[in-house]
Protein backbone atom coordinates (compact mmCIF):
# COMPACT_ATOMS: atom_id res chain seq x y z
CA UNK A 1 0.00 0.00 0.00
CA UNK A 2 0.88 3.88 -1.14
CA UNK A 3 2.82 5.38 2.27
CA UNK A 4 1.97 8.23 0.96
CA UNK A 5 -1.93 7.32 1.12
CA UNK A 6 -0.94 6.82 4.95
CA UNK A 7 0.58 9.43 5.68
CA UNK A 8 -2.47 11.46 4.32
CA UNK A 9 -4.67 9.21 6.51
CA UNK A 10 -2.70 10.50 9.49
CA UNK A 11 -2.59 13.71 8.47
CA UNK A 12 -6.17 14.25 8.36
CA UNK A 13 -7.69 16.04 11.36
CA UNK A 14 -10.39 18.33 12.73
CA UNK A 15 -9.39 22.11 12.62
CA UNK A 16 -12.15 24.31 14.76
CA UNK A 17 -9.90 27.74 14.27
CA UNK A 18 -10.97 27.99 11.04
CA UNK A 19 -10.09 31.15 8.47
CA UNK A 20 -11.85 32.60 6.30
CA UNK A 21 -8.34 32.35 4.17
CA UNK A 22 -7.68 29.29 1.76
CA UNK A 23 -4.62 27.99 -0.04
CA UNK A 24 -7.61 26.62 -2.69
CA UNK A 25 -9.97 28.69 -4.95
CA UNK A 26 -13.50 28.33 -4.85
CA UNK A 27 -13.41 26.98 -7.97
CA UNK A 28 -11.00 24.34 -6.76
CA UNK A 29 -12.93 23.46 -4.07
CA UNK A 30 -15.95 22.64 -5.87
CA UNK A 31 -13.91 20.63 -8.79
CA UNK A 32 -12.81 18.69 -5.74
CA UNK A 33 -16.57 18.08 -5.01
CA UNK A 34 -17.21 17.30 -8.45
CA UNK A 35 -14.32 14.88 -8.94
CA UNK A 36 -15.58 13.19 -5.56
CA UNK A 37 -18.92 12.62 -6.01
CA UNK A 38 -18.15 11.49 -9.62
CA UNK A 39 -16.42 8.54 -8.23
CA UNK A 40 -17.44 7.85 -4.97
CA UNK A 41 -18.24 4.21 -5.00
CA UNK A 42 -22.47 3.84 -4.31
CA UNK A 43 -24.37 0.84 -4.43
CA UNK A 44 -26.21 -0.11 -7.56
CA UNK A 45 -24.32 3.22 -8.93
CA UNK A 46 -27.50 4.82 -7.19
CA UNK A 47 -25.12 7.67 -6.76
CA UNK A 48 -27.50 8.98 -4.48
CA UNK A 49 -25.41 11.73 -2.32
CA UNK A 50 -25.15 15.30 -2.84
CA UNK A 51 -23.45 18.26 -1.74
CA UNK A 52 -23.86 22.07 -2.40
CA UNK A 53 -21.23 24.94 -1.25
CA UNK A 54 -21.68 27.93 -0.27
CA UNK A 55 -18.90 30.86 -0.16
CA UNK A 56 -18.90 34.39 1.18
CA UNK A 57 -22.20 36.09 2.32
CA UNK A 58 -24.12 32.84 1.38
CA UNK A 59 -21.64 31.14 3.90
CA UNK A 60 -22.35 33.82 6.50
CA UNK A 61 -25.71 33.79 5.80
CA UNK A 62 -26.19 29.82 5.92
CA UNK A 63 -24.48 29.92 9.45
CA UNK A 64 -26.49 32.90 10.82
CA UNK A 65 -29.71 31.16 9.53
CA UNK A 66 -28.11 28.16 11.87
CA UNK A 67 -28.53 30.35 14.91
CA UNK A 68 -31.60 31.25 14.11
CA UNK A 69 -33.12 27.84 14.11
CA UNK A 70 -30.91 26.76 17.40
CA UNK A 71 -32.09 30.31 19.76
CA UNK A 72 -35.37 28.07 20.24
CA UNK A 73 -34.34 25.13 21.05
CA UNK A 74 -30.90 25.60 23.02
CA UNK A 75 -30.99 25.95 26.34
CA UNK A 76 -31.04 29.72 27.58
CA UNK A 77 -28.27 29.82 29.79
CA UNK A 78 -26.07 27.93 26.71
CA UNK A 79 -27.18 29.57 23.87
CA UNK A 80 -24.31 32.94 23.83
CA UNK A 81 -21.70 30.23 24.27
CA UNK A 82 -23.79 28.13 21.02
CA UNK A 83 -23.25 31.63 19.80
CA UNK A 84 -19.40 31.98 20.42
CA UNK A 85 -19.07 28.74 18.97
CA UNK A 86 -20.89 28.70 15.89
CA UNK A 87 -18.97 32.42 15.30
CA UNK A 88 -16.02 30.85 16.04
CA UNK A 89 -15.43 27.87 14.49
CA UNK A 90 -17.69 27.70 11.61
CA UNK A 91 -19.11 31.15 10.32
CA UNK A 92 -15.13 32.25 10.65
CA UNK A 93 -14.05 29.56 7.48
CA UNK A 94 -13.95 30.24 4.19
CA UNK A 95 -16.91 28.35 3.06
CA UNK A 96 -19.67 25.46 3.72
CA UNK A 97 -20.26 22.39 2.27
CA UNK A 98 -23.30 20.76 3.14
CA UNK A 99 -23.22 17.00 2.41
CA UNK A 100 -26.57 14.93 1.99
CA UNK A 101 -28.22 12.21 0.22
CA UNK A 102 -31.04 12.60 -2.32
CA UNK A 103 -33.88 11.16 -0.98
CA UNK A 104 -35.93 10.94 -4.28
CA UNK A 105 -33.10 8.30 -5.76
CA UNK A 106 -32.99 6.54 -2.87
CA UNK A 107 -36.55 5.60 -3.42
CA UNK A 108 -36.41 5.36 -6.48
CA UNK A 109 -33.82 2.55 -6.23
CA UNK A 110 -35.77 0.53 -3.76
CA UNK A 111 -38.68 0.95 -6.42
CA UNK A 112 -36.33 -0.52 -9.32
CA UNK A 113 -34.97 -3.31 -6.91
CA UNK A 114 -37.44 -4.14 -3.98
CA UNK A 115 -35.32 -7.28 -3.30
CA UNK A 116 -32.91 -4.51 -1.40
CA UNK A 117 -35.25 -1.63 -0.83
CA UNK A 118 -34.66 -2.10 3.34
CA UNK A 119 -30.90 -2.00 2.82
CA UNK A 120 -30.61 1.19 0.29
CA UNK A 121 -30.91 3.61 3.20
CA UNK A 122 -27.80 2.20 4.71
CA UNK A 123 -26.22 1.83 1.56
CA UNK A 124 -26.77 5.31 0.76
CA UNK A 125 -25.39 6.53 4.14
CA UNK A 126 -22.20 4.30 3.58
CA UNK A 127 -21.83 6.24 0.17
CA UNK A 128 -21.76 9.44 2.19
CA UNK A 129 -19.58 8.47 4.92
CA UNK A 130 -17.43 7.79 2.05
CA UNK A 131 -17.95 10.90 0.36
CA UNK A 132 -17.15 12.88 2.74
CA UNK A 133 -13.77 10.87 4.05
CA UNK A 134 -12.45 11.40 0.53
CA UNK A 135 -13.19 15.26 0.30
CA UNK A 136 -11.84 15.72 3.62
CA UNK A 137 -8.80 14.10 2.71
CA UNK A 138 -8.44 15.84 -0.54
CA UNK A 139 -8.85 19.27 1.33
CA UNK A 140 -6.19 17.54 3.37
CA UNK A 141 -3.98 16.62 0.75
CA UNK A 142 -4.39 20.45 -0.62
CA UNK A 143 -3.41 22.06 2.19
CA UNK A 144 -7.19 23.45 3.21
CA UNK A 145 -7.93 22.69 6.61
CA UNK A 146 -11.64 21.37 7.61
CA UNK A 147 -14.19 20.58 10.12
CA UNK A 148 -16.90 17.90 9.28
CA UNK A 149 -20.61 17.86 10.95
CA UNK A 150 -22.79 15.22 10.38
CA UNK A 151 -26.46 14.79 10.79
CA UNK A 152 -27.66 11.63 9.23
CA UNK A 153 -31.11 11.37 6.67
CA UNK A 154 -34.12 9.42 7.68
CA UNK A 155 -35.45 8.07 4.34
CA UNK A 156 -38.80 6.09 3.94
Amino acid sequence: MSESFFDLVKARRSYYALSNKSPLTAEKIVKILQESLLFVPSAFNSQSSRVVVVFGKEHEALWDLVLEVLKPVAPPEQYPRTIEKVNACFKSGFGTVLFFEDNASVIDMQEKFPLYQDRFPTWAQHTSGMLQYIVWLAFEKEGLGASLQVRLSRFR
